[in-house]
Parts: structure tokens; C-alpha cells; sequence
């Protein structure tokens, strides 16, 4: 009948009287027979069940009929004795075990994040140990409550049995794994090539990505096509990508890296869904001095300039009129494929006022309007259609050397101007004062004679005021002669000697007359003879008064004929 029949026909004390004892202190494995929501029955292989309290376990700790765990024996059996075990008796000896041989060897251990406490984790590894938050990752985690429940692999760096004292560092394994990572990833890593990693720190400008024991970083600019407000929104610590290898310095091992090449490039096709002229639809992304960027697709902006946003209002920042979210309708006005540049327009989407004025103010219309502002180089007059015009200060008057509008003009003077240029293109409207009136150098003729009053003395002659408000130059060989004989001689031998003239002399202020010798009028410069004048005078009494005679003449006498003009 064999073993089988023997086995069977033993009573119960038997196999008890058959099974080893087992010695208190010692630790052996235990088969759990029944889960209870008091606790655990385990069968250590006596064929008597013992109770594990569920207080042992925790909350976390979850076991299945049949699963085979540790326990220390704290009572030895003998017949008839009730067994007791401990699970976590038998765990914190093994841990022991193994925290002291890890920390020998510094070899890592795994285990589980049980609780966030003061100043770091608790992991269980049989014994609660102390994780600091310093050396839980590369940088302090932000949210140290999300490694609750995570396994984690880590270095015993601190393990003192008689105090209970174990300090871990995760830190130090992953800078150990790194380091040894790193050395065989120098040997293969080329620029261009896509990685796997795992971002292991945020910041303003970036994210750092670890791509296998190197780090590098994901500048903000190559996360996305779309460039992100905040690296936040599109990144956190853990998150897994690709990358490619943009910049690789074998000498500083600095590495950059980039998400947004391993992307469809928005602006491939564009000209097939966007035209210069067309309106489009978009959303204010953000505001900055000059201008603001409107949003018309995914990794798809384009500028309104700020003299692009109002044909009527001097917009001096952008949010002035918009703000960041605010829906927009703008005219595309260019498009720089190459340069990934597209500019907009919110004021193109209306009648442009400056046609308007070239309709309403042709070249020579004469026009009432108000000035609104002074510049150093002119006046900008207000028009009735919403534009201003420029008056420039060379145009204000044809006589008057003004070098500032302020000379003639103020703010909200209501003056009559003519119109001089109206460019719908140029987006310009000028003005002129002076075109009123005739410019009076067209009147002046070669050897007209004029009069004047001396405004200034210069080495080479002076500037005479004339009648019309021009000036004129009288240089020192034309402002005529004084006879040194006049003081001495009588009046009828006056003009009769030359060797004692000398140049006349002029003061300011003092009335001359003269003739017109010169004219430039683009140049709008005068030059006059007194001299010349003063001798066509002579010329013309002489000839009214002297008697005929056939004899040789005054004027031959004088040598009029031969006078240089």
C-alpha cells in the first residue's frame, strides 16, 4: 500500500510528533491560508495556522491567499503549543541584513516612499528610513507629496543600527548612473541625432532633459513652433521626449537640444493659405513696445506694427488698443517666407483716409485747418478727413530765415495753407504758407534798382534787407567809392581826379540803393551794385545836362567808355 496509506492512517499527533520544531528568533517563510480584515493566517509548515495582527502591515500593504512572506518566529512551538510570528519583526531584521551590506558595498537597494515628512520622505525597506528632500532627484522637487507610493532605487549613505539611523540619497545613484552613462555616451553622441529623455528640471528659460546620463537643455524657443508663455505649459519634471542633438561642445559638455525640429514646420505651405491683401482672423498673443503678435495658427504669428493700428490716433503702446487674448480681424501686408515674418494691419481693414484726402485736397487746394502739433523741422496741421499735414518750416516763408515753427506758429492756431503733395502711398499730406503768395525773386530782374537797408557787415561786403523782404549781398568791390577831394576841392572839380578815391564804407541800419547784378533762384540768392547804380546815375545826368560839342566829350574826358561794366 506504499508511504501513501501509511501517511494517511496517521493520526495528528502523529505528524506533529514527525515535523522539526522550529526555534524562536528564527525566520522562516509562511504561506498566508486566509486574509481577514483583522489580519492574516499563515501556515509556517506545522499544520497550525498563526495570526499576523493587520496592524503589522499598513495601510499600503495588501497580501493574497497563497502568497509565501517572511515572519519571525517569537514563540518556539512544542506539542500543543500555539505558535506566534512576526511579519514586520522578520522584515526590519532583513532590512537590517541588507541596509548594512548596501552600505558596506554601496550597492543600491529598491524600495517604497512610504510617507512626506519634516525636511524629506520616509522609504521602506524593512526599516523606515530617511530620504532628505536634498537628495531626492538633481534638483528639490516642487511637490514632494507626488512620490508617495513610488519605488525608487537609492544609495545608503548614513546606517547606524544602534541609534535606528538610516540616511538615503537617490541623488547620488542617479549622479553615479549618470556618470557611468555619460562616459559611454560622449563616445557616440553626434549632432543631429534624435534621444530619448526625461526632463528632470523647469526653469523660466528652459527645460533641463537628462537624454541617458547627459544633460542638456531645451531652451524655451525650441520646445514648441508655437513659442509657450510659460515653460510650465508645455513641460514638467518626469515628462519623457524625444529630442535632437542641435549643439554638443565636447569640451565644456554642454549640450542643446531641441523638441520643435522633430515637429512639421508651420510655416511649410504657407503661401498657400495665407496672401498679401487677404483679411484674416486671429487672437493677441502677446504686447510688446513696438508692436503686438497676433496669433493666426498653431506656431503662426504675425506683427501689428503700432503704426499699423490706427490711420487717426498716435498709439504710443499697443495696449493702448489691445490686450493679450483679445480676438482681432487684420489685413495681411507681407509675408517673408525665409524669415518666418508676417506683418499685419488693423487699420488697413478700413478706407484709408489718406486717399480720401487725395480726392478732397488735390495739388494747389487751399485749405483752413488747425495746428495740432510743432516739430522742430515743421507744423503738423489737423485735416477734417482724420490725417494730418506737414507744413515743413522752409515752407512758411519765401523772406524769413525761421528755424523753428514756434517763431510764427502755436498749437491750435487756425491758419490757411496750400497743398504742395498728397501720396495716398506715402501716407503724407504737404503743406505750404508761403505758396499763398507769389515768390517775390520772381519780380527781381537783372539791373533793376533797388533799395534797402543794411542788415549785417561781413568781411566780403553786406547783407542788405530789401524792400520785398528779400536779402541781397553788396560785396566791398560794388559798394561804391568815396572821393578823399570832396572835403578839400570845390564842387566843380569833384569827379575830376581818381587817384584819390577809396572804397565807401557802409554802417547797419544805413539806406543804400543799388542795381541788380546777380539772381539765383534756387539758390534764392541777390547780389546788387551800389557802384554800378552810382554810375548809371552819373551816366544819365551827364548826358542830361552836358552841351553838344564836337570837341572830345565829359564822359571821353572820364573815360566812361572804357569803365569796366
Amino acid at each position: 500500500m506504499g508511504e501513501a496509506t501509511l501517511t494517511e492512517d496517521m493520526s495528528m499527533d502523529a505528524l506533529m510528533a514527525n515535523t522539526p520544531p522550529v526555534t524562536e528568533g528564527e525566520i522562516m517563510m509562511a504561506r498566508v491560508v486566509e486574509a481577514r480584515a483583522d489580519g492574516l493566517l499563515v501556515d509556517v509548515g506545522m499544520k497550525v495556522e498563526s495570526f499576523i495582527p493587520i496592524k503589522e502591515f499598513g495601510p499600503h500593504t495588501r497580501f493574497q491567499v497563497g502568497d509565501e512572506i517572511p515572519v519571525l518566529i517569537k514563540k518556539g512551538s512544542g506539542a500543543g503549543e500555539q505558535l506566534q510570528v512576526s511579519w514586520r519583526r522578520a522584515r526590519e531584521l532583513q532590512g537590517w541584513e541588507q541596509l548594512s551590506e548596501a552600505f558596506s558595498a554601496q550597492t543600491p537597494v529598491t524600495g517604497k516612499v512610504s510617507q512626506k515628512i519634516k525636511g524629506g520622505l520616509v522609504v521602506d525597506l524593512g526599516v523606515e528610513c530617511f530620504l532628505p528632500a536634498s537628495q531626492v532627484d538633481y534638483r528639490i522637487p516642487q511637490q514632494m507629496s507626488e512620490w508617495i507610493g513610488r519605488e525608487i532605487q537609492v544609495l545608503v549613505i548614513e546606517c547606524n543600527r544602534q541609534k535606528g539611523n538610516v540616511v538615503l540619497s537617490r541623488r547620488r545613484f542617479l549622479e553615479r548612473e549618470r556618470t557611468l552613462k555619460k562616459e559611454v555616451l560622449l563616445k557616440e553622441l553626434t549632432v543631429g541625432e534624435v534621444r530619448h529623455g526625461r526632463v528632470t528640471g523647469v526653469t523660466s528659460f528652459g527645460a533641463f532633459v537628462d537624454i541617458g546620463g547627459l544633460e542638456g537643455l531645451l531652451h524655451i524657443s525650441d520646445i514648441s513652433w508655437q513659442h509657450p508663455a510659460r515653460v510650465e505649459d508645455a513641460l514638467k519634471v518626469g515628462d519623457e521626449l524625444d529630442v535632437k542633438i542641435l549643439k554638443f561642445d565636447t569640451a565644456t559638455q554642454r549640450l542643446s537640444l531641441g523638441r520643435k525640429q522633430l515637429l512639421p514646420h508651420p510655416w511649410e505651405g504657407l503661401e498657400q493659405r495665407f496672401k498679401v491683401g487677404q483679411a484674416v482672423h486671429g487672437v493677441v498673443s502677446s504686447l510688446v513696445s513696438f508692436g503686438a503678435f497676433i496669433q493666426l495658427e498653431p506656431g503662426i504669428e504675425g506683427l501689428v506694427h503700432v503704426s499699423e493700428m490706427s490711420w487717426n490716433r498716435r498709439i504710443h503702446h499697443p495696449s493702448e488698443m489691445l490686450k493679450p487674448g483679445q480676438p482681432v480681424e487684420a489685413k495681411v501686408i507681407s509675408i517673408n517666407i525665409a524669415e518666418q515674418k508676417m506683418g499685419l494691419s488693423l487699420k488697413r481693414m478700413g478706407t484709408s483716409p489718406w486717399e480720401e484726402a487725395a480726392r478732397l485736397y488735390p495739388v494747389g487746394t487751399r485749405l483752413k485747418a488747425e495746428v495740432s502739433r510743432l516739430a522742430s523741422f515743421g507744423a503738423f496741421l489737423k485735416l477734417p478727413v482724420g490725417v494730418e499735414g506737414l507744413l515743413r518750416v522752409q515752407d512758411l516763408s519765401w523772406t524769413k530765415k525761421i528755424k523753428h515753427p514756434s517763431e510764427v506758429l502755436k498749437p491750435g492756431d487756425v491758419i490757411e495753407a496750400v497743398v504742395l503733395e498728397a501720396s495716398p502711398q506715402q501716407e503724407r499730406v504737404s503743406l505750404g504758407l508761403k505758396q499763398l503768395s507769389a515768390d517775390p525773386i520772381a519780380r527781381i530782374k537783372i539791373g533793376q534798382v533797388v533799395t534797402g537797408k543794411v542788415l549785417s557787415l561781413v568781411d566780403f561786403g553786406a547783407f542788405v534787407e530789401l524792400e520785398s523782404g528779400l536779402e541781397a549781398l553788396v560785396r566791398k568791390s560794388e559798394m561804391g567809392e568815396t572821393l578823399e577831394t570832396e572835403r578839400r576841392e570845390p564842387a566843380e572839380r569833384r569827379g575830376q581826379a581818381h587817384e584819390g578815391q577809396s572804397p565807401k564804407i557802409l554802417t547797419i541800419g544805413e539806406i543804400v540803393t543799388g542795381a541788380v547784378t546777380k539772381i539765383q533762384k534756387k539758390e534764392r540768392k541777390i547780389e546788387i551794385s551800389i557802384r554800378r547804380h552810382d554810375r548809371d546815375e552819373q551816366r544819365s545826368l551827364m548826358k542830361k545836362y552836358a552841351r553838344p560839342s564836337t570837341g572830345p566829350t565829359l564822359g571821353d574826358a572820364m573815360d566812361w567808355k572804357n569803365d569796366p561794366e
